[in-house]
């Protein structure tokens, strides 16, 4: 049943409620094309602070201080959204006496509903460097690499090497050639720029891209299914690791 969020009472007792459950989350920078999304749970909402459990594969590219960010959940079937900043990690000890790694949130000012990502993307930044390379639809001459920072089956985020002659322009549309880890096959898709932003890491910008309909439906679709399982795969992983378990404690960012 749909929750009225308009009364501030309603809003923390849906996040108390989801603390007390462990509900599964996701994290995510606003408009971001280069991080991915990090699962992890619900842990404790306090009178001043929202504590979620630390992710074990870390925050990837999602600052652990100081970054405004969106938390994405489910509750009884309704999909909810919260924005919330970003305050460090600390230990966490549970009612039960097990004291865990956790990740710090101020308490949102606001939790509405709010769909979740169409696609949910995974970062690589963890695996071993993907490589692409883009080849302009155009005349096929504009041409560079650059490293993929994410993957959804709707698109990709990636980071241009500082070296390349041609900067890539929104609304332009490429063909991109990569191989994921552990995939034996070369995905070839075309890709229509959507975002562009300076300050990818070697001084390259930072683009985010998404699939298009390409001349060979049946290859596409079968393409989009590998993505879909390699991204379900990992996703599977790192829920499966965010649960309370202990972990090392770090210093104050």
């Amino acid at each position: 049943m749909s929750l009225c969020l308009t009364h501030r009472k309603t809003q923390l007792d849906l996040l108390a409620s989801v603390c007390a459950r462990r509900a599964q989350a996701r994290v995510a920078l606003p408009a971001s094309t280069q991080a991915g999304d990090v699962p992890t749970r619900f842990l404790a909402l306090e009178r001043d602070r929202l504590l979620l459990a630390w992710p074990p594969g870390g925050t990837g590219r999602i600052p652990i201080c100081g970054a405004r960010v969106d938390v994405y959940f489910s509750d009884g079937g309704e999909h909810y959204a919260l924005a919330a900043e970003t305050r460090g990690r600390e230990r966490f000890v549970s009612p039960a006496r097990a004291s865990v790694a956790a990740w710090v949130l101020s308490v949102p000012l606001r939790v509405e509903q709010r769909q979740q990502r169409g696609h949910f993307r995974v970062s690589l930044a963890d695996l071993p460097p993907v490589e692409a390379v883009f080849t302009g639809t155009a005349d096929g001459h504009a041409r560079f690499r650059a490293r993929l920072s994410n993957i959804s089956v709707g698109g990709l985020g990636a980071v241009v090497r500082g070296s390349a002659r041609t900067a890539p322009v929104v609304g332009e549309t490429y063909w991109v050639d990569f191989q994921l880890p552990g995939l034996p096959d070369l995905f070839e898709f075309v890709v229509r720029v959507v975002h562009v932003r300076p300050g990818g890491p070697g001084g390259g910008p930072v683009l985010g891209a998404m699939f298009c309909a390409g001349d060979d439906g049946a290859g596409q679709r079968a393409a989009v299914q590998r993505i879909e399982a390699f991204v379900r795969a990992r996703e599977r992983a790192l829920l499966r690791r965010a649960t309370l378990h202990g972990g090392r404690e770090v210093g104050p960012c």
